[in-house]
């Protein structure tokens, strides 16, 4: 057997308080290549720990061994890969058949990492040695980075693509009331607020509702719900859950993570590759709590786990934690874990309860009865053990007093509970110290949220299941959030935050490997504010954000900076709560948005075009050849569909009066069949959107805007006409008119073969517009070249689109018209030095350093921006946007690489491409303002690091002078 897994740990087949349920069947996994059998439905760390694996993993700086802890999915112990993705909590994700599990952060392996002499080298360098070394002499700086950034982070990014083609989802749901959390008081206020004829989603992380009360054998007492009392909780829980099923206004969300709230009762979950954005009109947060932190020496070795993470493993897993187990303990809830190990097999060797005498409680005398030695006014001192705890030494609460040392290979901490305060805190409060309920707590919530439970402090069964129906009362009918109320008996008082028995490795975040030592040190040097404290020492920004550490922290945070306990604060809590992958956050919502497809689009399928998204359209990126498409162009006719173009129509008497209030520029000149070119500014003065006006008939306007801002401009519009007391009409012929462009030396002689209006230069110029008739179909025409190219747009009705292409294409075939998609025309427009905003422009790009600043008349009396233009103008352009070249010989940039000057950051590349028509790389740029002179050269890093210079060009690289347009 190799040295990977020990013989300490089995299943249970029968425990004398409850009855284990039965295996749902069994499937294989392999774990660091070997076969490993699991129980369907349970989670790998249990799967791993019945087949005794006692290591998981290595901590973050030190490399010590680390093992289960809670079995909660919260903390950083089982972060193990799975199936090439890594930083899975191996505690909360569910076996699968054939599923690949490996561990990190170690090397070799996790029982010999080569890495381990950290645990004795790191500890003899300065505090904080990771911002002040290595950082002189210069030049040495690129090794040692090197040599860094290999050793930090936790485990390594499958950049074999095998997931690149994984499908993510994002799901919306409107529930009337959405309740966090599945313990007794969420499952209270589920019932509550079904009762009152409310739809409810109910959220909850585990596989399974019920919460604490699964591994819970207490009877229930005193319950308001009379059918529950006399029942052992799991018991009563299932019945409660049985109940709850069958109900056709709950919905129910196992497995799911709720890891933000937002405004306006905004909570965002995931489950799996699913994103569940939650909106809802009252929101009942009851997250429980964990068990507390404590902190001693070798705090954080295998074997030390927490109580509520042993009951799971008897009652839930039917797994014997170890062999021979000290259970430290404050409050009588640790003589119920005492007797559920007792029952599984393991031998208690004692029980050592902090609290100074007897308590001659009913729990007390149960284990006592079992021969159970019980030691009262001590608490343990360290840990000690290679790879796991093997002895601990245990002495009295204030560190001073030994009291002798016992053998073992587990210890369970029952020493009280910290609530779950994260989402809680996201809505402005931040916790503070409660001195009467010895926790951190959230004292005022907004309005619409509820908070009940554990998350309010310890309390036994029949006050959870009170106030979680209080509290689902009052989120149904729109009430003040009720009162929360604790008695002094359901009351646990904190140990501690530090058991001061000396030694130097009492971890209060295991996470970063942050030890009090680490923390003193750190304070010393100033870092006395608890977030710059959390900064420097880095406690509580690991893997699990601090859901661990936090009151540990914030309470010795007041201790060593000479505050008093209730100016305990804990540092800020943000979303997510949880880690969330990048593609669970981008996930599409297919069946929220809508797919929109031009009237040419089957066609284009058949011809075998890849089609790109721009917004809620599809598009033809290319037929297959960019590059020949885009030099058909430029040497004969080429036809793109262009239909995706935002149109809205504009006619009434005041119509030039909102045109001149809504756009910068001036069109009180534009003759009836002229276009001008225009842009759209935000009220902040950030260049928006681009397109043509065009004068269509008198008193009549034709507005076009790019692809993706249509739906934005017209909502724009609209609001502005709903405040401005102007008579226009506005229609959206987004969808009226299908459109194409064609574009090539040979489109005069083309088009003209097919309309009856003179098309000549003289009677047609550059920038007019025009209706005429194509084989019989109304259209408008508009000579405007976004290619660089002679070019006309076609605007017809939607309804003749297929046709009118068929027959475009087909009276083309003596030209050799061909089509060319979207990334062909980037070719064409960037060889012109054509920007596109949303793309070369981004929230902070003011028209001045964009170079549109010839569509601005600043003299109007107002216009929409028109104020911010004006700073914008004052201040001077800091940055340029700039058209370069270069050599025929260099590679081309990806969009998006930087711009340096000898290593100093001084821009990025917006857009790059190859132009066949010149033979080299041509792009777009921003700059700073001093190297966008005509001529700079400027150093462009690529992505593999080699660099290249591009010449700055004061118009684009192909016919700056426009006569190819204008022909």
């Amino acid at each position: 057997m190799p040295k990977l897994f020990t013989a300490t740990v089995t299943r249970i087949d029968n425990h004398p308080d409850f009855s284990l349920a039965d295996p749902a069947g069994e499937l294989t996994f392999r774990f660091q290549g070997h076969q490993m059998r699991a129980r369907r439905g349970e989670t790998i760390a249990s799967a791993l720990f019945a087949n005794g694996v006692k290591l998981f993993s290595r901590s973050f700086k030190y490399h010590r061994p680390r093992g289960l802890y809670a079995c909660q999915g919260q903390g950083p112990e089982t972060l193990v890969t799975v199936d090439h993705t890594p930083n899975q909590l191996a505690d909360r994700v569910v076996v699968e058949e054939g599923m690949d599990v490996r561990t990190q952060n170690a090397w070799p392996s996790v029982h010999f990492d080569l890495m381990a002499p950290a645990n004795f080298l790191v500890p003899l360098l300065p505090n904080g040695f990771y911002y002040k070394m290595f950082h002189k002499p210069r030049w040495a700086w690129p090794f040692f980075e090197k040599l860094l950034r290999r050793a930090a982070g936790l485990g390594k990014i499958d950049t074999t693509g095998r997931d690149v083609h994984a499908r993510y989802e994002k799901c919306h749901k409107f529930p009337d009331v959405c309740i966090i959390g599945a313990g007794p008081a969420g499952l209270a206020a589920t019932a509550a607020a079904l009762e009152k004829g409310m739809r409810v989603l109910l959220v909850e992380e585990n596989e399974r509702l019920g919460g604490h009360c699964l591994h819970t054998v207490t009877k229930v007492e005193a319950c308001q719900a009379d059918s529950l009392n006399g029942l052992p909780e799991h018991e009563a829980v299932g019945r409660l859950i049985t109940k709850l099923r069958s109900h056709d206004r709950l919905e129910v969300l196992l497995g799911t993570s709720a890891f933000g709230l937002y405004e306006d009762n905004l909570i965002a979950a995931q489950r799996g590759r699913e994103f569940f954005k939650i909106r809802a009109q009252s929101v009942v947060l009851a997250p429980g709590a964990d068990d507390r932190f404590l902190v001693f020496e070798n705090n954080d070795k295998p074997g030390i786990m927490t109580a509520r993470g042993v009951e799971r493993l008897i009652a839930l897993d039917a797994i014997r934690p170890g062999r021979r187990a000290v259970v430290v303990i404050n409050y009588d809830g640790g003589y119920h874990t005492a007797k559920l190990l007792h029952g599984a097999g393991t031998q208690v060797a004692a029980v050592v309860d902090a609290r100074p005498s007897a308590s001659k409680s009913t729990p007390e005398e149960e284990v006592a009865a079992l021969g159970i030695s019980i030691h009262h006014g001590q608490t343990i001192h360290s840990a000690s053990g290679w790879r796991g705890v093997r002895k601990v030494r245990l002495g009295s609460i204030d560190g001073q007093s030994p009291f002798g040392s016992i053998a073992c290979d587990l210890v369970v901490l029952a020493v009280g509970y910290q609530p779950r305060l994260n989402l809680l805190s996201m809505g402005g409060r931040p916790p503070v110290w409660d001195l009467e309920r010895q926790i951190l707590r959230v004292r005022e919530l907004p309005p619409a949220v509820y908070a009940a439970g554990e998350v309010n402090g310890h309390a036994p069964f029949s006050h959870l299941f009170r106030e979680g129906w209080n509290a689902g009362e009052a989120a149904a009918m729109g009430e003040t959030d009720p009162p929360s109320i604790r008695t002094k008996d359901e009351i646990i008082p904190a140990l501690p935050a530090d058991i001061a028995s000396g030694g130097s490795n009492h971890f209060i975040c295991k996470c970063m490997d942050v030890t009090r030592k680490e923390f003193l040190a750190s304070i010393a040097e100033g870092f006395d504010q608890i977030e710059t404290l959390k900064r420097y020492s880095g406690v509580g920004m690991g893997p699990c954000q601090g859901k661990t550490c936090h009151e540990v922290v914030a309470r010795l945070a007041a201790l060593d900076t000479g505050l008093e306990d209730s100016d305990a604060l804990a540092t800020t809590m943000r979303p997510p709560v949880s880690p969330v992958t990048f593609g669970v956050l981008a996930g599409r919502a297919h069946h929220l948005v809508s797919e929109r497809r031009t009237a040419m689009h089957d066609w284009h399928a058949r011809a075998g075009a890849t089609f790109l998204n721009a917004g809620e359209w599809k598009r033809p990126h290319s037929y297959g050849d960019p590059a020949a498409e885009a030099e058909a162009v430029r040497k004969g006719l080429g036809i793109i569909d262009v239909s995706t173009l935002g149109k809205l129509g504009l006619r009434g008497p005041d119509v030039l009066d909102f045109l001149h209030f809504v756009l910068p520029g001036s069109y009180r000149k534009l003759r009836e069949g002229r276009v001008r070119y225009k842009t759209i500014v935000g009220e902040d003065g950030v260049l928006f959107d681009d397109g043509t006006l065009s004068h269509l008939d008198p008193g009549e306007f034709y507005l076009t805007t790019t692809t993706g801002n249509h739906g934005a401009i017209l909502s724009l519009f609209r609001w502005w006409l709903t405040t401005l007391n102007l008579k226009v009409h506005l229609t959206n012929l987004g969808p009226v008119y299908a459109a194409v462009n064609l574009s090539g030396p040979s489109a005069r002689t083309f088009l003209q073969e097919l309309v009856e209006r003179d098309l000549s230069n003289e009677a047609f110029p550059y920038m007019s517009c025009g209706r005429t008739e194509l084989s019989g179909v109304p259209v408008m025409l508009f000579r405007i070249g976004f290619t660089g190219e002679l070019s006309y747009e076609v605007h017809f009705p939607s309804e003749f689109g297929e046709s009118m292409w068929e027959f475009l294409m087909s009276r083309g075939k003596p030209y050799n018209l061909k089509p060319f998609g979207v990334e062909a025309q980037r070719i064409l427009r960037l060889e012109k030095g054509h920007l596109l905003p949303g793309v070369d422009t981004d929230a902070l790009s003011n028209p001045y350093e964009a170079g549109t600043a010839f569509t601005i008349r600043e003299q109007k009396q107002d216009f929409v921006g028109k104020a911010f233009l004006a700073d914008f103008k004052e201040r001077g352009a800091e940055n340029r946007l700039v058209p370069y070249q270069l050599s025929p010989t260099d590679p081309i940039p990806d969009d998006g690489v930087s711009v340096q000057d000898n290593g100093r950051l001084i821009g990025r590349v917006t857009s790059s491409r190859f132009s066949p028509a010149l033979g080299r790389g041509v792009g777009l740029a921003w700059v700073l303002a001093s190297y966008a002179e005509v001529g700079s050269r400027i150093q462009i890093q690529l992505a593999d690091g080699r660099k290249v210079r591009g010449e700055v060009l004061a118009h684009g690289a192909y016919d700056p002078e426009g006569l190819q347009l204008k022909s």
